[in-house]
């Protein structure tokens, strides 16, 4: 115990010293056993000592008893104390008054700490003599308070800050906080506006349409049923003015232990980025049908090109075979060699499209490199011959008994660049080098050197080439022939390939075009010395006509393609007789199988006016003619064969025709191949690709509405055919007026009407009692709006020209068939 003076504590009478004694000394002992500092200031002398201190005081502020006992407080301040505070603490003792502070002190060793000082005056006959200071060191919670602050103040000037609207709710809804860019979103002018108010009644009561959007369903509130975050980017959030904007928002749970006591949300106006996305949509969309008209042009100009070179060539050919004058048949011959030569620029065309498109496919099957290499010297010997080349073929060592590739494309490319190696070198030679590299992981690499004596290529040239419909040299297409398409094929395709073509080149000296590509190994496969066996080149082969002695039936559109085939067929012995289109090809095949005198076999076009081969075709085999059915197209396509063999054809043929192939083909069909086999092979094929062409039979009402009177007739014509119950009317008003009096179960409805369009058609047959149970198919030349269709009462929609067989299918109930891709939902 610590005193300097103690007649403040001893100030009794003489007979209750002892007990008073007593008293003081269990009260000494407590002070001394806090923790707080405590001291005792004698308010009575100038300099206001202090006259206690217990053992807290001196452990908090490390100072001795003897350098405490006498001093005033003020030793315990320092540079960052508080005048105000410590004046606060003067008026306070000066008033005789309680109070409670907290001033910054410092220890005997120059540390500060912060201080919490409680003053009670002490009083003795009415009169303060004393003052009794609490003190306890708070450093620990000041400093805790001072970090939270200082967080507080960084939390708030990020959320000021941030581009991202940010605000809070409690279990109930309402807002608790939330930062600038959250009321500059919503439209208000300050936070008060917000906080306390229940946020999704605010903003997200309603969803994109202006429709009721109740709370249970609210992503935002799933945080407080879940306890996890949600999100969503379709919705929309409602500013004060009424007015919406699309938002992508989060929604986070504020968590209290284990209990959820609200959440926090942020979000973003995504107003811009919707509107990118519709506009790469759009953009997507129009390039779609861009591609889709690309093609479609293409698809349209093989036709127009391969039907008549039908004629040209095939005429060619008969001329020929009545010209004995010499001059006259190499007239001919450069009449077949540049139509030839026009046909295989369109064929570039159309893979350069396909390949554009992604549409064309790989089909990697096992093979015997050395005989495609052989077939292709055999092949391009001849155009090396004619330029008096010598065209040499080399392997760098010994190859894989087999090799799994695309034979077919790989052997497009090496013909591309073994033709341009020829075409290019008037002088020297050309060569192809063929190496295998090796096997590794399963992997076998190989090159294709190309390596020629011709006029070579400059280097800054040389990366233009690649590019379609170019050529290093522009007048070179004067004096050699192409459109610069065959080696931009060719990279392509070797990328496809899984590989690439590099190029070496010297103007003057010649050039190398190396094709380089891995494959996957075949199992089983071994290196084998490769064969250097020559086949045959084809123009040398001797090719044998066959005789023929049926009934045929040429259905085609076009006159001179009708002639041409039957001058073929009737050389070789057979009967012919004609038709124009599938209608009439319909009544002659009828009324030749009535009579008992059925054709043996129809060559059926499959691109006619009136009624198509395809639709010809499937209502021949429903009709039960199951003698063979060739198809005959213009089309380079591989689905033009997919789609005839799917119809009920037994094979394909491309235009132009080639005579003696085609009367190889039907003599076949005609006398190899008997009914059991044919069967068999139209069943194999029916397992192959899903036989989608059976009917139900069932006999429907169906109304054709379309503004083109030919176009009506000839959907209405193959209707009939098919066995259902047809009106048709070029006119919305027509179209209703049929509709009301003919009840159809489907309706076959042009968007593009003259009067009234086909939308508001749909909708008031929709509301007719008598029509809103019919299937109802939208026509149309462009894309539709798919929710204005649905809304109208669409159920299908279809592009122009119209498939067929989709529309068939629908009506015949095969509501789930391949074609049925207009399905609208």
């Amino acid at each position: 115990m610590f005193f300097r003076d103690e007649r403040f504590l001893i100030s009794q009478s003489d007979d209750k010293r002892a007990d008073i004694e007593a008293t003081a000394s269990l009260g000494l002992t407590a002070l001394q056993a806090l923790e707080a500092g405590v001291v005792v200031v004698d308010l009575r002398e100038a300099d206001q000592p202090i006259v206690f201190a217990n053992e807290g005081f001196v452990r908090v502020t490390g100072y001795t008893p003897e350098e405490i006992l006498g001093r005033n407080c003020r030793f315990l301040q320092g540079p960052d104390t508080d005048k105000a505070v410590v004046d606060e603490m003067r008026a306070a003792i000066v008033a005789g008054r309680k109070t409670t502070v907290v001033v910054k002190n410092y220890r005997k060793d120059g540390s500060s700490f912060w201080n919490e000082v409680q003053l009670v005056p002490f009083r003795q006959h009415g009169e303060i003599t004393h003052y009794t200071g609490i003190q306890t060191d708070v450093t620990t919670r000041i400093e805790g308070e001072q970090r939270l602050r200082e967080s507080e103040s960084q939390l708030r000037l990020l959320l000021d800050s941030a581009a991202e609207a940010i605000y809070g709710i409690d279990n109930e809804g309402k807002c608790t906080f939330c930062n600038p860019a959250c009321v500059r979103m919503l439209g208000y002018e300050s936070a008060d506006e917000l906080i306390g108010r229940n946020m999704h009644a605010l903003i997200h009561s309603k969803d994109i349409h202006g429709n009721l959007h109740p709370r249970q369903r609210c992503k935002i509130y799933r945080a407080f049923i879940d306890g996890l975050e949600t999100h969503s980017d379709t919705e929309v959030f409602w500013r004060k003015d009424g007015s919406s904007f699309p938002v992508e928002y989060r929604s986070h749970p504020i968590k209290r232990g284990d209990q959820t006591v609200g959440a926090v949300v942020n979000f973003f106006d995504i107003t811009e980025r919707k509107a990118a996305e519709q506009a790469f949509q759009r953009a997507r969309h129009e390039a779609d049908q861009s591609n889709r008209s690309k093609s479609e042009f293409l698809a349209n100009m093989s036709h127009e090109i391969r039907t008549p070179m039908t004629a040209i060539l095939g005429y060619a050919d008969v001329l020929a075979a009545h010209i004995d004058d010499p001059d006259n048949r190499k007239c001919v011959d450069v009449i077949k060699r540049n139509g030839r030569f026009l046909l295989n620029i369109v064929d570039d065309i159309l893979d350069l499209s396909r390949i554009e498109a992604g549409r064309l496919r790989l089909e990697p099957v096992p093979f015997r490199i050395d005989e495609v290499v052989s077939d292709l010297r055999s092949l391009m010997e001849v155009r090396a011959q004619e330029k008096g080349l010598p065209l040499a073929v080399e392997y760098s060592g010994r190859v894989p008994s087999q090799i799994e590739t695309d034979p077919t494309r790989l052997r497009q490319i090496l013909i591309n660049l073994l033709s341009n190696a020829i075409k290019f070198t008037e002088q020297g030679s050309v060569r192809l080098v063929v190496n295998f590299l090796g096997e590794e992981n399963g992997r076998q690499h190989w090159t294709f050197d190309v390596i020629d004596t011709g006029i070579g290529i400059d280097q800054q040239e040389q990366d233009k080439i690649f590019r379609p419909f170019n050529q290093a040299d522009t007048s070179l297409t004067r004096r050699y022939e192409g459109t610069g398409l065959g080696l931009a094929i060719s990279r392509r395709l070797a990328e496809m390939l899984g590989g690439q073509i590099r190029l070496d080149s010297t103007p003057g000296e010649g050039s190398t075009f190396t094709l380089e590509f891995w494959t996957d190994a075949v199992p089983d496969s071994r290196l084998v010395n490769p064969s250097h066996e020559i086949a045959a080149p084809a123009g040398n082969a001797p090719v044998v006509r066959r005789e023929l002695d049926a009934s045929v039936l040429v259905v085609d559109d076009r006159r001179d393609i009708r002639y041409l085939a039957q001058y073929f067929l009737e050389e070789a012995g057979a009967r012919v007789t004609s038709a124009e289109n599938g209608r009439k090809a319909l009544e002659l095949v009828e009324a030749r199988t009535a009579a008992g005198d059925p054709f043996d076999l129809v060559l059926m076009d499959m691109q006619m006016p009136v009624l198509d081969g395809y639709a010809a075709t499937r209502t021949l085999r429903q009709r039960g003619f199951n003698r063979p059915i060739i198809a005959l197209t213009a089309g380079a396509m591989r689905k033009d064969r997919t789609r005839s063999i799917e119809a009920g054809c037994d094979a394909h043929v491309a235009k132009p025709i080639d005579g003696i192939a085609l009367v190889n083909l039907v003599a076949y069909y005609i006398n190899d191949i008997d009914a059991l086999k044919l069967a068999e092979q139209r069943q194999r094929r029916a397992r192959a690709t899903g036989d989608i062409m059976t009917t139900n039979n069932q006999q429907q009402r169906i109304l054709v509405v379309d503004d083109s009177i030919d176009a009506a007739e000839a959907m209405m014509k193959l209707l009939e055919i098919l066995g259902h119950e047809v009106r048709s009317a070029t006119t919305g008003k027509t179209a209703l007026a049929v509709a009301a009096d003919f009840r159809p179960d489907f309706v076959i409805l042009d968007l593009g009407l003259p009067d009234i369009d086909g939308y508001e058609v749909a909708a008031r047959l929709r509301k007719n009692p008598d029509t809103t149970e019919a299937t109802i198919v939208a026509l149309s030349g462009r894309e539709g709006d798919p929710a204005r269709l649905r809304d109208c009462g669409f159920d299908h929609h279809f592009m122009k020209p119209a498939d067929l067989a989709a529309i068939r299918e629908l009506i015949d109930g095969n509501n789930d068939g391949p074609g049925l891709s207009g399905r609208i939902s």
